[in-house]
């Protein structure tokens, strides 16, 4: 399915237009050092104009990327693209151009994409895309000589917001899987501005590992799973964890989630005590990530 916005001039007159094609197979994602690069083609056709009068051509096309999910929209991304996008002519000016081709580039860190997902939950990708650029014309000075181009004026283009959408399979097979996402699980570690006393000291400890974790290297990786443990330890002095039913299959969800605090309490034993080997990259991430989710799931 093809979405397209109309280019208008100052005059309101219709020029071009800007078409994006929702197939997947047209997308180009890759991973990069920070993140990751996702190329969304556009098609741009002018109005021919008459030999010898003004060609329009656009520059500084870029758009903000919105992540939709029903009523909610998340401003997740930016969008630009370096090239400049031409009109023709012919003798008599009617008609428009076949297209030209360009790509919008959407450069950004995986957070970016986990924010998505954690927007999408599992539904139809859907974004909305509102553009934006510059409007020149070139002017021939005779000949086959230079041409003028005109001052820049802001591209009109009617009802900038365009609605995209995507297909779940192949948004999982051609972008999340070629970048790697897929196979990286971003955590959200929930750290309110003012966090209520007393859980203030758990997100204390809990923002403690997260900087050593950060650091990195030995001595980061054991400082997460301190911080962990200190985390753990404040948050059992404000409620014990309750592990009183033994059979697993008479739990509760909370009951069950205190048998898995308790397990990430003991698991933190062996690095703490020294009685294991060195703390490595995984088990800091095994560590952080499950004392995040768990405090996600309380909501103190």
């Amino acid at each position: 399915m093809s979405q397209t916005l109309e280019i208008r001039n100052n005059s309101d007159d219709v020029i071009g237009s800007i078409s994006f094609v929702e197939h997947l197979n047209n997308l180009s994602a890759t991973r990069t050092l920070e993140g990751f690069h996702i190329r969304l083609p556009v098609t741009v056709k002018f109005r021919f104009v008459r030999q010898n009068e003004p060609v329009p051509f656009i520059d500084a096309l870029h758009g903000n990327l919105a992540a939709v999910n029903g009523q909610s929209r998340v401003e997740i991304g930016k969008v630009s693209t370096d090239a400049d996008l031409r009109g023709s002519w012919n003798r008599d000016g009617r008609g428009e151009t076949s297209g030209t081709v360009a790509d919008l580039h959407w450069r950004g860190g995986l957070q970016e994409l986990a924010a998505f997902e954690r927007l999408r939950a599992g539904s139809t990708p859907q974004f909305s895309l509102w553009m934006q650029g510059k409007l020149h014309y070139s002017h021939s000075m005779g000949g086959s000589g230079p041409r003028l181009c005109s001052e820049p004026q802001d591209l009109r283009i009617n009802m900038g917001e365009i609605m995209l959408s995507y297909l779940s399979e192949l948004w999982i097979t051609n972008v999340l899987r070629r970048i790697g996402a897929a196979e990286n699980v971003v955590v959200e570690i929930p750290l309110p501005a003012s966090p209520p006393a007393p859980w203030d000291g758990v997100w204390e400890a809990l923002t403690t590992a997260r900087a050593a974790f950060e650091r990195g290297g030995s001595t980061g990786w054991n400082g997460c799973v301190f911080g962990v443990r200190l985390a753990l330890e404040r948050w059992r002095d404000i409620e014990k964890p309750d592990t009183s039913q033994t059979d697993p299959k008479l739990r509760t969800k909370r009951q069950r989630l205190d048998h898995l605090r308790q397990s990430l309490h003991q698991c933190t034993h062996s690095w703490v005590h020294g009685t294991a080997d060195e703390c490595s990259r995984d088990d800091a991430v095994l560590m952080l990530a499950t004392l995040s989710s768990l405090l996600a799931e309380r909501k103190p």
